[in-house]
């Protein structure tokens, strides 16, 4: 699979390698991004005025990141739907879910009146906030589950070859640290979580 198709493909599937490398580097370019923009409206790349987020500078910050999430989204959502049909979930709930948590984090910042800035300080945020943040959560957990943490079905399906071909399958994964910690497939004994756990 070339650069252009992992970014900007939607058929196919991808590992979790591939993906966590991939949106790591995409959210670098988005945090490179911010910060030129906030360097071209205020002269200041670290201002309080665009990464508060307050209300009363929507002016300011709203086109920049309005900006940054169009030139992104397409890649993301290309990402992460490739990484959905390595797990056998359609294209759907890709876009249903990217487009429930895009409209409920405007709905935070545009409804808050405090602005990330007071939230940080530990005031207290209005109820409305405090709900979709716990409805968003548990969204939040599950689609980091399965495009972060799980292996895709073995073999292939609809959306093609299985990525993981030749390795071992789920379940019988060697014992790194990688598939121990982060791997919910297979099986371990009592002294293995007990070192796991004394561990962390």
């Amino acid at each position: 699979m070339n650069i252009w198709h992992l970014l900007f493909g939607f058929d196919g599937r991808i590992n979790r390698k591939t993906y966590i490398i991939a949106i790591i580097v995409l959210m670098l370019v988005m945090a490179a991004l911010m910060l030129a923009g906030a360097a071209v409206a205020t002269d200041d790349p670290l201002s309080s005025s665009l990464w508060a987020f307050r209300r009363e500078n929507i002016g300011i910050w709203g086109p920049i990141y309005a900006g940054v999430i169009l030139l992104t989204l397409w890649p993301a959502l290309a990402l992460a739907t490739k990484r959905l049909h390595d797990r056998n979930y359609p294209t759907w709930v890709c876009l249903l879910l990217y487009a429930g948590l895009m409209i409920s984090g405007a709905a935070l910042l545009w409804f808050s009146p405090l602005g990330l800035d007071a939230a940080l300080q530990h005031k207290s945020l209005p109820i409305p906030t405090l709900i979709s943040v716990l409805l968003l959560g548990p969204v939040g957990l599950w689609f980091s589950a399965q495009v972060m943490f799980m292996r895709g079905v073995a073999g292939p399906n609809e959306w093609g070859p299985d990525p993981l071909a030749g390795f071992p399958p789920p379940g019988h994964e060697p014992r790194t640290f990688w598939n121990v910690a982060f791997n919910p497939d297979g099986r371990m004994s009592r002294k293995m979580w007990w070192l796991m756990f004394m561990s962390l």
